[in-house]
């Protein structure tokens, strides 16, 4: 029966139980779920069973009393006996949990060994925390913690400060790709998404930009953080330095680069060989010469290039090669020959030299088409034959034409004295029976008779000018033209001529042909004279290996277009009746100068005079005893005009003078007269006495 029925319950006593009993139930009840929620929440705290146990125990209280609420409406005496019993059991188990704990419990450390550890450990843990920020801050690598969801860094290390050479405010709260190089925008920005998805990345190449236009390539891998099973949203970022090994690759591609130009651009066929024989590179010349596009030759063996008869011996020698690597030249002792594609061959000359590739060795063959240059040489050997013959057969047509002259002068001279004499003859003895145009007739025959002898003369004295098989003496050149000018001395005094030698040097030559030179020369200046005080100079200059002489005066000059021309035989600028002569006397001096080895022009300009220059050259050992004295040096180089050469006015002016005096020669430096500044006026007046 209800429990409102059993005894003398009254209302207030029947109601402080159900609400005690609710209130216990509702106690008992809470405590299991504030316990489930710690134990779900702290999985590490010890002894769980017990916590299980007790929760059970509390409960199946909570319900017991939940039962007796209800049993002054409801009398359910056996529930509430099976509850008990529950009740009873998990009580029972409880103890039993309680029991097997308590040791350990008893072992637990007490609240200030709590603390004394949990000190310990903080202090354990910002070691630790110390020697990890050392080891992060002077790691060999660079470190930065990076968000991967906007790619700002939160923190990095000095080494990747140092690196890029810039203070870590400059670096921490950046965003990754603005300290990228802007090439990389595309592979920083993918690896953000990916260390973001994934939560890793590995190799990613990347140039970083730090201070001063310092560049940083490095190869970045990237790991999420995680702050115990949770992700921290941030990941930490390992970056390798490869600038050493970028460098390199460039540094290996440029010369890859440099290497391809040079088989391109070369001159030759140009083919790169490995160790098996079989073509890797060739260059444009190559398909040039052997008709083989590169896209096919490349990859066949080069015995594709040789002609068949020479493949067996060429396998030997590429054996060989390879035994014994070291440039090698082929082709100049024997006679090579290539093939093209349609089988016709070619000679060739063959240059090897050895060189690694892919840590094996290779060779590199530089072919040279010989064709052209062997028909030149077939075409020189046949022009050289002939050029020989043509010496030869020069050489003996000048021998004849030398018997010939000498034979003719014999010949021409005899009638020639024969005919002047006679002429002479009527002249001294017939003078009176002659009327005034016979005699005038007569004198002409008689001046034409002598001016053919003249010439015949002259003509002797060219074909005789010819250079000794002898070497020369050494000749003093100052003494030559002081012996030169005591010839001319009529004709000095009769133009009252004024002449000045400077210091001549001594050279390997031949006097007398010398002595005729200077005497022309001279002699050319005093005939070609002007109105005003005729002044002449002789000088000499040492350039380099060669002597320059200059023989100028103030005469009437020869216009530019003329001046090759005086040079060449019987070619005048004037008329006999105005300045007599053969016109073999620059000829001459030409041919002398010549025969010396040497060359001679003129210069000036119309009535401004003339500059006779020649070069011979100086002597071949020792310094001439006249160098000492005056000779001044030089390079020729200053001397060479448009074709020849070309001497400043004021290389050899004449040197400064005093006012006009009576003709005479200076000679300074000669072996005949060792008196500087002799008046030739007194030595000739002093010898006419």
């Amino acid at each position: 029966m209800p429990r409102w029925k059993c005894g003398a319950w009254s209302t207030a006593h029947g109601w402080l139980h159900i609400v005690s009993d609710l209130a216990i139930f509702g106690a008992y009840v809470a405590i299991p779920a504030v316990l489930i929620g710690f134990m779900r929440r702290r999985r590490d705290v010890p002894f769980s069973p017990l916590f299980w146990a007790f929760g059970v125990f509390i409960i199946a209280c909570g319900i017991g009393h939940l039962i007796d609420a209800t049993m002054f409406w409801q009398p359910r005496y056996r529930l509430s006996g099976f509850v008990k019993v529950v009740t009873a059991i998990a009580s029972w188990g409880t103890v039993a949990a309680l029991i097997k704990v308590l040791p350990q419990a008893l072992a637990l450390p007490g609240l200030a060994t709590l603390n004394h550890q949990l000190r310990t450990e903080v202090e354990e843990r910002k070691r630790l925390e110390g020697q990890y920020r050392e080891l992060y801050e002077n790691s060999p690598a660079c470190y930065l913690t990076v968000d991967p969801a906007d790619g700002r860094i939160v923190m990095c290390n000095r080494t990747l400060t140092d690196a890029l050479e810039l203070p870590r405010e400059a670096i921490v709260g950046r965003r990754l790709p603005e300290l990228c190089d802007p090439g990389c925008g595309g592979a920083i920005r993918e690896a953000l998404d990916r260390l973001a998805a994934n939560g890793s990345v590995h190799d990613v190449e990347l140039t970083l930009l730090g201070g001063g236009g310092n560049r940083l390539d490095v190869l970045l891998d990237g790991l999420q953080l995680a702050e115990g099973d949770e992700a921290s949203g941030l990941a930490g970022c390992a970056l390798r330095n490869i600038t050493s090994r970028k460098a390199a690759e460039r540094a290996i591609r440029s010369s890859e680069q440099r290497f391809q130009a040079v088989i391109e651009y070369a001159p030759t066929a140009m083919l790169l060989v490995d160790a098996r024989g079989r073509i890797v590179l060739s260059n444009e010349k190559a398909e040039e010469y052997f008709g083989w596009p590169r896209s096919e030759l490349h990859g066949q063996p080069v015995e594709v290039l040789i002609p068949e008869r020479f493949r067996a011996a060429h396998r030997v020698h590429m054996s060989n090669f390879f035994q014994s690597p070291r440039p090698r030249a082929m082709g100049l002792t024997m006679d090579l020959y290539g093939c093209r594609r349609d089988g016709t061959e070619f000679p060739v000359e063959v240059g090897l030299n050895p060189i690694e590739m892919n840590d094996d060795l290779a060779v590199v063959a530089a072919v040279q088409d010989v064709t052209k240059r062997r028909q030149d040489e077939a075409d020189l050997a046949d022009f050289t034959r002939r050029l020989q013959q043509s010496a030869e057969d020069l050489e003996r047509s000048h021998r004849d034409l030398e018997q010939i002259a000498y034979a003719a002068s014999h010949d021409l001279q005899e009638p020639l004295r024969a005919v002047a004499g006679y002429c002479q003859l009527l002249q001294l003895e017939h003078s009176h029976m002659l009327g005034g145009e016979a005699a005038d007739y007569l004198r002409k025959a008689v001046d034409g008779t002598l001016r053919m002898h003249t010439l015949i003369n002259g003509l002797l004295s060219y074909a005789r000018m010819q250079r000794s098989s002898e070497p020369f003496a050494t000749v003093d050149v100052g003494a030559v033209v002081h012996e030169s000018l005591q010839d001319l001395t009529a004709m000095i005094q009769e133009s009252r001529a004024s002449i000045r030698v400077g210091t001549l040097p001594t050279l390997p030559g031949d006097a007398a042909q010398l002595r005729q030179l200077f005497q022309n020369l001279v002699g050319n200046a005093i005939k070609y004279r002007s109105d005003r005080p005729l002044e002449i100079s002789i000088a000499a200059e040492r350039f380099d290996d060669e002597w320059s002489f200059c023989v100028a005066d103030n005469g009437i000059g020869i216009p530019a277009e003329s001046r090759e021309q005086i040079f060449m035989i019987f070619q005048r600028l004037h008329t006999r009746d105005r300045y007599p002569g053969t016109g073999l006397g620059l000829t001459l001096c030409k041919r002398i100068v010549e025969g010396h080895g040497g060359r001679i022009w003129v210069e000036g300009d119309a009535d401004a005079g003339s500059r006779f220059r020649f070069v011979l050259p100086a002597e071949a050992e020792g310094e001439p005893a006249s160098r000492g004295r005056g000779a001044r040096r030089g390079s020729l180089g200053e001397l060479m005009p448009r074709r020849t050469v070309n001497m400043g006015v004021e290389a050899m002016a004449m040197a400064p003078r005093s006012p006009p005096r009576a003709a005479g020669v200076d000679v300074e430096g000669s072996r005949a007269e060792r008196r500087e500044g002799v008046d030739w006026n007194q030595s000739l007046d002093g010898k006419s006495n």
